[in-house]
């Protein structure tokens, strides 16, 4: 597999007391590398490598209604949301947020 790099992508963690009411779209923005090695998140509040997946969506969340998000869910229970940041967000709605999927689908799915 190749190593694919996505800039400004908006990275939030999904706690379970956050499913459906929380009012912020995202916590951090920054790179998100795809590789053999797995997926790692290297945003401005640090890095985060993301292990363990068991499963990855692409659909719109209550909290932004105009853009889909990636959605990761891991075995320990832990999720994360990831969407297209370019543009001001925008680019996500023109196939920027679908790459990612992609991206990590072809990363678990392989």
């Amino acid at each position: 597999m190749e190593k694919q790099v996505f800039q400004k992508v908006s990275y939030r963690a999904v706690e379970n007391s956050q499913r459906n009411t929380n009012v912020i779209a995202f916590k951090d923005t920054g790179t998100l590398i795809v590789s053999e090695e797995g997926l790692e998140f290297q945003g401005k509040k640090g890095k985060i490598k993301i292990t363990n997946i068991q499963r990855v969506l692409y659909d719109r969340q209550r909290m932004d209604l105009g853009n889909s998000s990636v959605k990761i869910e891991c075995q320990d229970g832990r999720s994360a949301l990831l969407a297209d940041g370019r543009w001001l967000g925008w680019k996500g709605m023109f196939g920027g947020t679908q790459d990612i999927y992609r991206a990590i689908a072809g990363f678990v799915y392989r």
